[in-house]
Formats: C-alpha cells, structure tokens, sequence
C-alpha cells in the first residue's frame, strides 16, 4: 500500500508543479513585456542625448 502513496504523492507532485510552472511563465512573459519596453524608452533617451550633444548640421540663417 506504501507504493501506492508514493506513487500518487509523486503524482500530485508533477500535477503542482505544472502549474507552478505555468504561472511562472506568464509572470516572465510580463516581465519581458516590461523589460523590452523600458528597453525602447532607454533608446530613445539616448538618442535624444546624442542629438543633443551633436553640433548643429544645419546652415546658420
């Protein structure tokens, strides 16, 4: 009877785990959301900055 127990522990296990599993997928799936979208914000900062720092190319009127 003791293998049978350990069997369906094992069982209940793998079914928890799969879950948890999945859960900790979406939670990374908006994560990288987040990530990729201060990434676009950081680049355009930087482009700002570098425009800003770059001399006029523009002939003085």
């Amino acid at each position: 009877m003791s293998w049978i127990g350990d069997t369906l522990a094992g069982m209940k296990r793998i079914v928890q785990l799969d879950s948890d599993v999945a859960r900790l997928r979406a939670s990374l799936e908006k994560t990288e959301a987040a990530v990729l979208d201060h990434e676009k914000r950081l680049i355009r900062i930087e482009t700002m900055i570098e425009l800003a720092r770059s001399p006029s190319r523009l002939p003085p009127r």
